[in-house]
């Protein structure tokens, strides 16, 4: 049981995550930086 809830809760945060990075990405677009998009990536991801 608790295997499980932790892979719930990893996959869960893996969905934020993946909002998070379309959200950055967007955000990125609306401003017309895509040269910005990389390297902001990198710092935030990792």
């Amino acid at each position: 049981m608790t295997s499980f809830k932790q892979l719930q809760i990893s996959s869960e945060n893996y969905v934020k995550y993946q909002e998070l990075k379309n959200i950055i990405i967007m955000t990125l677009i609306y401003f017309k930086k895509p040269q910005d998009i990389e390297t902001t990536m990198e710092k935030i991801f990792c």
